[in-house]
């Protein structure tokens, strides 16, 4: 989420997908973030309905022919959450168990299941439900290390880096983009994770 701000570059970010989506072999999936409602959902949801991007909105796919896979194998589904705008904390823990049921309700209980969710508070849904990998953005990472704790404490427990429950891992990645136009003790990030057949 949170791909783009302004709307008069939609035709460049289009063009950049179109040109870079052949690198991505197995294909590149999306799923909204604040931001998106906050510019033009509308205007942003046609640009990426021209390209190769797959939008996930409280939905799943099964991930077929990938290098090695077997028939044999757990079926492995890529899920992702729409954006919650709920305010009170239990209308918004409310919203996030919703959207997560209706993202995993055609996943088998078998399945190897990466969720994207591009709020983190979307932890506490995965985890409880066990989900191998949850992958997350929306905090910046704090993005002044100073203020971190500060961040922390106005309501994002999962800032930055990987957390894991149990067999459940959940990575909140720091971005490339910024609040203002710079940084402080906490560089920009574009995160690389090769998944391993157990």
């Amino acid at each position: 989420g949170d791909l783009i701000d302004e709307l008069s570059l939609l035709p460049q970010c289009q063009a950049v997908l179109q040109e870079l989506a052949p690198y991505f072999r197995d294909g590149i999936d999306f799923c909204y973030g604040n931001h998106e409602y906050y510019r033009g959902l509308p205007q942003i949801t046609a640009m990426l309905e021209k390209t190769p991007v797959r939008i996930l909105r409280n939905s799943s796919f099964r991930v077929q022919g990938l290098p090695g896979q077997r028939e044999s194998d757990r079926p492995f589904y890529v899920c992702g959450s729409d954006y919650s705008f709920a305010k009170e904390e239990e209308a918004f823990a409310a919203e996030r168990r919703r959207y997560t049921e209706k993202a995993l309700q055609y996943v088998p209980q078998n399945a190897f299941v990466l969720f994207l969710a591009h709020h983190p508070a979307f932890f506490d849904e995965t985890f409880a439900k066990n989900i191998p990998l949850t992958l997350s953005g929306h905090t910046h990472g704090g993005q002044f290390a100073l203020l971190a704790p500060l961040v922390q404490a106005v309501g994002f427990k999962y800032l930055r880096g990987m957390f894991k429950n149990g067999s459940a891992w959940g990575y909140v990645n720091r971005g490339t983009g910024h609040w203002l136009p710079f940084r402080f003790l906490c560089s920009r990030e574009v995160s690389v994770f090769t998944l391993h057949r157990s």
